[in-house]
């Protein structure tokens, strides 16, 4: 996630998605097809692996910070969670401690962004 607030990465991955892409033609092979489709889409597939990386690596602090915060009252691992949620006994679950967990990627990642918006503050005041 931090990639994509760098402008210059930004920026060469969207110059490269305006490039001329490859069209199909009516006499292509299935092979030829499946190559022009592959080579239109390389710029952007870094920045979709990105996205699908930021998402699951947000999914996996979440968990992280359950074994933290015991999601199930009385204590208990995400894997008694993970029955608690497929036999539907809501009420044992820690409401709270979902919040703390959900509280604490947000704050992590709110600080990140403080982060960032600072340095570009002083970059831009020395420039």
């Amino acid at each position: 996630m931090e990639l994509m607030g760098h402008e210059n990465f930004l920026d060469k991955n969207i110059q490269r998605g305006g490039r001329i892409h490859y069209a199909d033609a009516k006499n292509d092979s299935w092979e030829v097809k499946i190559a022009k489709k592959m080579r239109n889409s390389l710029s952007t597939e870094v920045l979709r692996f990105l996205i699908i990386l930021g998402v699951c690596i947000y999914v996996v602090d979440f968990f992280a910070c359950l074994t933290v915060f015991p999601p199930v009252q009385g204590g208990g691992d995400v894997w008694k969670l993970l029955d608690i949620v497929q036999y539907q006994q809501f009420s044992k679950i820690d409401w709270g401690n979902i919040m703390r967990a959900v509280t604490t990627v947000g704050a992590v990642q709110f600080l990140l962004k403080l982060r960032k918006i600072i340095v570009q503050i002083i970059r831009d005041l020395k420039d």
